[in-house]
């Protein structure tokens, strides 16, 4: 979301956001303000339904998440201090770490 909110600023975003379909995860803490370009932006492309969000494009999905409390940095801090994170990683991304022993 927070990216999002900044779209007006991404490279050619007009053509993109055409192109695409974009899956915003919602942050807290990152409102969109009602009379902002995203909110225009939202009026016109927002989908409820995921099904029409994967048989279409130029459409927004707004997903609701449940965000945990780390950072990719303190994520990297606990493997170089040979921390179990697969709690916080997808078990593939955490076996590649693993396997390529990244941030050692």
């Amino acid at each position: 979301m927070d990216s999002f909110l900044e779209i007006e600023t991404w490279y050619e975003y007009e053509n993109f956001i055409e192109e695409v379909n974009l899956l915003i995860l919602e942050r807290p803490g990152y409102e969109v303000d009602e009379t902002s370009f995203v909110q225009n932006l939202l009026r016109t492309k927002r989908i409820s339904n995921f099904q029409k969000f994967k048989d279409s494009k130029g459409k927004i999905f707004i997903l609701p998440i449940d965000p945990i409390e780390v950072t990719s940095t303190e994520i990297r801090e606990l493997i170089s201090n040979n921390e179990d994170v697969s709690a916080l990683l997808n078990r593939d991304v955490y076996q590649f770490i693993k396997d390529q022993n990244l941030y050692k």
